[in-house]
């Protein structure tokens, strides 16, 4: 997998190649994905205090909203992981509370269901932390664009080459780098003639 950078440009006018973003076939349709991305360093005031650290969270979020190419066996590239996330991590949790606290009444301390849904909840961080490291995802956010991680080879050499079709050259007319001739000085006020 590639990594490529997206101009706000890009992204905004819709200015991508016609290739899938995951896997660089013909894409079939575009979909509209908000990206959002912090700087590594909140992590640690994470771990510090849950209060500072949502604080910082959401003070230094940035997000970028880019309509990429897909085809059609990727159109639900993001939904699954995000589906397995989100209904995951309840059910982890309230395997663990029903073996404390009901089934703990019963067996007057841990029972081996709370045990069981302490590893099922290991078990879902491994899963779910693989699975998003597989995900087209934001490496870093900025005032001029996105910077994608996960993309298709294919997808990331066809942005570079759009890019470079997109620059301009300047054409100096008969003059070398060396023989052009340099720009006149300007005086910085009118009274310093």
């Amino acid at each position: 997998m590639a990594t490529v950078r997206l101009t706000k440009d890009q992204c905004q006018r819709d200015e991508l190649p016609g290739l899938c973003a995951r896997c660089g076939r013909p894409a079939s349709t575009h979909i509209d994905r908000t990206f959002a991305w912090n700087p590594p360093w909140v992590g640690v005031f994470l771990l510090a205090g849950i209060l500072p650290g949502v604080i910082l969270l959401f003070a230094t979020q940035r997000r970028l909203r880019v309509r990429l190419p897909m085809c059609e066996r990727h159109l639900r590239h993001w939904r699954s992981p995000t589906t397995f996330t989100w209904i995951g991590l309840p059910v982890c949790l309230g395997i663990i509370v029903f073996g404390l606290f009901v089934l703990g009444e019963i067996h007057h301390g841990a029972s081996p269901v709370a045990n069981a849904g302490v590893f099922t909840f290991l078990a879902w961080i491994a899963v779910v932390g693989v699975w998003h490291s597989r995900l087209i995802r934001p490496e870093r956010i900025d005032a001029n664009g996105i910077v994608l991680t996960g993309v298709a080879e294919e997808f990331a050499d066809a942005v570079e080459a759009m890019r470079e079709e997109s620059t301009p050259t300047r054409d100096y007319g008969e003059y070398d780098d060396e023989d052009r001739p340099a720009r006149p000085r300007r005086n910085r006020y009118e009274g310093d003639d």
